[in-house]
């Protein structure tokens, strides 16, 4: 009888844990270390499922139109940031606590690659990785400064970025870099 006592007080403890990491996290407040990683890894996935649900949605949403599902990804930034309940599922400056925290973001970062490189290539990009890895960062920064609040209008910035980005990189020859370089007369 102790012995099952002893577990669960034990397992309050570590989901208690696992909400104050997700909810310091969440705020942008530093994650206390603790034994609780794979219940930190636990909340950190199901922000994962979210996020990928709303992406799913968005890009569902753009239909067949290869740009319009490229900014997919924004439209998804701000759904998140708008929402209370999605606050933080873009991963934004989320430090990993321990190896099955860490193993939860690489997988999310690989996945979030994969499909936007994937995407880049249905939409007829002639380097599919540059445009997803250039979409990404902006992604990325906007999604931080937007945690932070260092710079509110960031998503919209970054939605309009990403479309020029895009327009250059499916307007370009094959084996260019996607930038056009304009003579000064």
């Amino acid at each position: 009888m102790r012995k099952m006592r002893q577990a669960i007080v034990t397992f309050w403890k570590d989901f208690a844990y696992g909400i104050h990491a997700g909810n310091a996290i969440r705020h942008g407040l530093p994650v206390p270390a603790r034994r609780g990683d794979p219940v930190h890894a636990a909340y950190l996935d199901g922000r994962d499922v979210r996020w990928q649900a709303v992406f799913d949605r968005e890009i569902a949403a753009a239909g067949t139109d290869g740009r319009r599902r490229l900014l997919a990804l924004f439209e998804t930034l701000r759904v998140c940031t708008e929402d209370p309940a999605l606050t933080g599922c873009t991963f934004a400056g989320v430090p990993p606590t321990g190896p099955f925290s860490h193993q939860v973001i690489q997988r999310h970062e690989d996945t979030l690659s994969d499909r936007m490189t994937e995407l880049a290539a249905e939409a007829g990009a002639p380097d599919p990785a540059a445009l997803a890895g250039h979409l990404l960062l902006v992604f990325r920064t906007a999604a931080l400064l937007h945690e932070t609040g260092a710079r509110p209008t960031a998503v919209a910035e970054a939605a309009a970025t990403a479309a020029g980005l895009i327009d250059s990189h499916l307007t370009v020859p094959a084996g260019t870099t996607g930038y056009r370089a304009t003579a000064r007369t």
